[in-house]
């Protein structure tokens, strides 16, 4: 099974458009066993693109996921919280509900690609979903580390103490979007703020300058009080 999650401008100075990076990421149905099957996202414009692609290798079982009425994993109800997602998912005829550990409406998305490759493969998805519940976030990928202000409990920081969300380990336009739709999520006790400190995104040749100066309306539209920018661009 090859699953390709979503087509984003990561890495865009290498390539001409996001047609040219679907292209590259097309190049794992080559390495398919006879009757594999691909997992591509049908939310992802670049979708029908794939498709293509992957009958064109030779892939004769393609299947889709996501909130599309055509998809063949297909999320039916999303409730996200500041620390895990709760869903149900049409999974292969099965109607699928699952607690997701590590929250982000870009995890629920991964989560149905991992939930048909599961049952592509014949597991048991009532033990994957109920796996899915301890799923956490990785190190540089949404990791939070509770911390506490040396200067005790204030307005600012009731409790004393600060909630780190760690996503450094890469960015591009589509993980920041994920990353400051987690932030927005994450809830705020008496007067504490939302802070956001980002470095530049990079590998993204011409296009850097135009897809940094996006990132003002991502940040404009939520509950992000202060942010702190590192880098050239």
């Amino acid at each position: 099974v090859a699953i390709v999650t979503m087509i984003a401008a990561a890495h865009l100075g290498f390539f001409r458009n996001l047609d040219e990076i679907a292209k590259a990421k097309a190049e794992i149905f080559e390495g398919l066993e006879p009757e594999g099957a691909v997992v591509l996202n049908r939310d992802d414009a670049r979708f029908k693109l794939l498709d293509k692609m992957a009958h064109a290798t030779g892939v004769e079982h393609v299947y889709g996921f996501g909130e599309n009425a055509r998809s063949t994993f297909k999320l039916t109800k999303c409730e996200l919280h500041a620390d895990h997602s709760d869903i149900i998912a049409r999974i292969g005829g099965h109607e699928v509900t699952a607690r997701i550990g590590a929250p982000g409406r870009h995890m629920v998305q991964n989560v149905l690609a991992v939930l048909g490759a599961a049952h592509l493969v014949g597991a048991d998805l009532d033990k994957v979903a109920s796996a899915l519940a301890d799923l956490s976030a990785e190190r540089g990928r949404g990791k939070r580390h509770v911390l506490r202000h040396p200067g005790g409990s204030t307005s600012s920081y009731p409790g004393g103490l600060i909630t780190l969300i760690d996503e450094s380990y890469n960015a591009n336009p589509a993980s920041m979007a994920a990353a400051m739709a987690l932030l927005n999520a994450t809830p705020v006790t008496g007067e504490g703020r939302r802070i956001a400190v980002l470095g530049d995104m990079l590998e993204l040749g011409d296009h850097s300058a135009k897809l940094h100066a996006a990132l003002a309306d991502l940040i404009v539209g939520t509950g992000t009080r202060t942010v702190f920018l590192g880098g050239p661009e």
